[in-house]
């Protein structure tokens, strides 16, 4: 069990450390200009976000999680990671850290289930709802406040989490980022919140898995 736990921490903080490099990678290959933000900070989040991915493998190898939700929640954690990281530091999401693990969710639910309105209402529903509200505040601030970006990884968070989950982690998350944006003084300005949105799938995963578990 001890082996288990340590082999899955280091697959997923590997994961999560290579994914933040083609972030990097990404970002300077786009259009997008690097942000102002200082070296050790980039770091520090490098290694931070490295580090809780690993706890999390720790921490699903632990509740002895079967492989199919196993894999899939390694590939949106380490996705959220991405997406952090490229929101912090270029100010946008590649669609490879939101819509391609929306993709392998899918396939992983077709795999197991096949596809039926079962498939639809408990993934793809959830993923449709829960993006609307974002895709249309992202159309309103043309891009300016809320991005594309940030709507399809909430599309992805709700079809990770489900329609209840997400809309209360979701809320959670918007009430956090203008308490954090209202405390430093950044109202009008625009503030990163893939931080915000990863936190929350994360959290809503890790409840799942505990109550699923005990």
């Amino acid at each position: 069990m001890i082996l288990s736990i340590l082999i899955s921490a280091v697959v997923f903080g590997c994961a999560a450390f290579l994914a933040m490099q083609l972030s990097d990678w990404l970002g300077t290959s786009s259009d997008h200009a690097r942000l102002d933000a200082d070296k050790r900070t980039v770091q520090g989040l490098t290694i931070v976000l490295t580090l809780c991915t690993a706890l999390i493998g720790g921490v699903l190898a632990s509740r002895s999680v079967a492989i199919e939700p196993f894999v899939t929640l390694g590939v949106v954690c380490v996705a959220l990671c991405a997406a952090w990281y490229s929101d912090t530091c270029f100010g946008y999401i590649p669609d490879y850290f939101t819509l391609l693990p929306l993709g392998v969710l899918i396939l992983i639910a077709v795999f197991e289930r096949h596809f039926s309105l079962t498939l639809v209402f408990d993934l793809l529903w959830p993923a449709f709802v829960l993006f609307v509200p974002f895709g249309i505040a992202a159309a309103l601030s043309k891009g300016k406040g809320m991005g594309w970006g940030d709507s399809k990884l909430a599309a992805l968070g709700g079809a990770v989490l489900g329609f209840e989950m997400g809309l209360l982690t979701f809320g959670g998350a918007c009430l956090a980022l203008v308490a954090v944006a209202w405390i430093r003084g950044k109202r009008a300005q625009p503030v990163a919140f893939a931080p915000y949105l990863a936190v929350a799938i994360v959290l809503g995963v890790l409840v799942r898995v505990v109550v699923s578990t005990t």
